[in-house]
This record gives C-alpha cells, sequence and structure tokens, in this order.
C-alpha cells in the first residue's frame, strides 16, 4: 500500500486487522509507555507491538514486521513513546521536517483485533508533499483477509 499526500493539513489513515466497529480516539490522559509487552486478545491471539509501532511474529508467526510505517521512504522512529492512562492504546509520535506524525494503536483484546490509525499534521504554512508506505508483511500463515466490512480481501 503507498499513498502519496499533497499539500495537507492534517490527513488521517486508519487501518484495522479484522473487522469491528469503534469510535474515533477521544482526547485521554497519556502517560510513558514503558511496557511493550505482548496483548493477548479473547481468541488467544498475541499481539506483539514494537517500539517503532509494528506487530513483529504474533501467533504463529503469522506476521513479519507487519505494518511497518514509512515516511519519505524511511521507517517510523518514534521519539515521543506513549500509551493511553488505562493501558489500552499506543500513542507514539515524531516530527519529520514540519510534518508531526503520530501513530495510535489499540488491541482490542475482547473482539481480537487491532487498529492503527495514522496522524499527519503539517506544522508549518508551506505545503508538504510526502510519500506514506506501509509494508503489511505477512508470512503466509493465515486463512483470509478481512475488510473493514467484513468481506474477503482482494488485492
Amino acid at each position: 500500500m503507498k499513498v502519496v499526500m499533497t499539500t495537507f493539513k492534517t490527513a488521517i489513515l486508519s487501518l484495522l486487522l479484522a473487522c469491528g466497529p469503534e469510535a474515533a480516539p477521544q482526547q485521554e490522559k497519556l502517560v510513558p509507555a514503558n511496557n511493550f509487552n505482548p496483548r493477548m486478545d479473547s481468541k488467544g491471539y498475541r499481539w506483539d507491538i514494537y517500539q517503532n509501532g509494528y506487530v513483529n511474529q504474533g501467533t504463529n508467526y503469522v506476521y513479519s514486521n507487519a505494518l511497518t510505517l514509512q515516511v519519505g521512504g524511511n521507517g517510523f522512529s518514534p521519539r515521543q513513546r506513549m500509551i493511553t492512562a488505562d493501558g489500552s492504546e499506543f500513542v507514539l509520535s515524531t516530527q519529520i521536517n514540519n510534518l508531526n506524525v503520530t501513530r495510535r494503536i489499540k488491541v482490542f483484546t475482547k473482539e481480537a483485533f487491532a487498529r492503527f490509525t495514522e496522524i499527519f499534521q503539517n506544522s508549518g504554512t508551506s505545503p508538504i508533499t510526502q510519500t506514506i508506505s506501509l509494508q503489511i508483511g505477512f508470512n503466509g500463515n493465515f486463512q483470509s483477509m478481512l475488510t473493514n466490512r467484513g468481506t474477503a480481501f482482494m488485492g
């Protein structure tokens, strides 16, 4: 998946692994994220979120550095690693030139899926052109991939 964004003030890209309803994230108290231990969901799947915001291997090694974010051809390397006070959502952010990049990652333990939300904000006054890409990174040990509408992904 490759997205080229031009002349934007704020852009938001949200990607779900699996399907399920969820409202947009609300303003929450954030604390330093010191615990990047794997999270287990209700179906027994492991979500091992790494400090740079990707899923390393997961259960049965289905992932291979899945959902690695790249900005301008460089891997996302957050300078600020935070988590919501209740420990449910990682909020990772950095600035690249005048582009503020925030990645929010929430594992829904009861519903058995994860949501990745990318927020890009131009903090300057001039337009920015930037190439944004996500490297999906699956090892092939999965039965199907679904869209947010629950239909099979064909791509």
